[in-house]
């Protein structure tokens, strides 16, 4: 893996602790984030990709938002907001006005937290329900784990860098993720 790419790659994920969700659009080197958390209305936001400073606010997604992922296939925002019963919607984000529209409900009753693009378009996920990597299906946010990972979580992140996907638990552990059995490889531990 490229070095700068690594870096960037940690960046975002190191970011992603932080509360709000985080996605990029490599071709316009944007990178979306949304703040508000806690059962409050997600608000899509751009930020400088090298710093994370706020660059513009462009509206409200009308969700609590917990992550978020650019389709680099089809140039679409998604995100998973949590309803107060803990399973909630996938929703695509419109990039100009910030609306979030439902484009599956439930995940199979999964507590989807963070999502992420693999290769080919497919849309990865981690569930708070059995701590594991899941593959969600962008038109019915039908779940299935892709394995057990045997990590417990909180707090994390979930990035997929063109050839790894990278995952950051709350104590900073970054692990390399299998994307055929969902087990994890510890890489090293991140330092803030």
């Amino acid at each position: 893996m490229n070095p700068s790419t690594t870096r960037r790659t940690l960046s975002k994920l190191a970011l992603a602790l932080a509360p709000l969700g985080l996605a990029t659009d490599a071709s316009a080197a944007l990178l979306y984030g949304t703040l508000g958390f806690g059962g409050t209305s997600s608000t899509l936001v751009t930020l400088d990709p090298t710093t994370g400073a706020l660059v513009s606010t462009i509206g409200s997604v009308g969700y609590t938002v917990s992550g978020l992922a650019y389709d680099p296939t089809s140039g679409t925002l998604y995100g998973p907001s949590r309803g107060n019963a803990g399973t909630g919607n996938l929703l695509s984000i419109n990039t100009t006005t910030g609306a979030g529209t439902v484009v599956g409900s439930g995940f199979g009753g999964h507590i989807i937290a963070e999502l992420a693009f693999g290769p080919g378009g497919q849309l990865y996920g981690w569930t708070e329900s059995s701590d594991d990597l899941v593959t969600i299906d962008k038109t019915t946010a039908a779940v299935s784990v892709v394995g057990d990972s045997g990590l417990s979580t909180g707090t994390h992140g979930l990035a997929y860098d063109g050839s790894v996907m990278h995952f950051i638990n709350s104590n900073l552990s970054h692990y390399t993720m299998d994307l055929g059995t969902g087990a994890p490889t510890f890489f090293n531990v991140l330092s803030v």
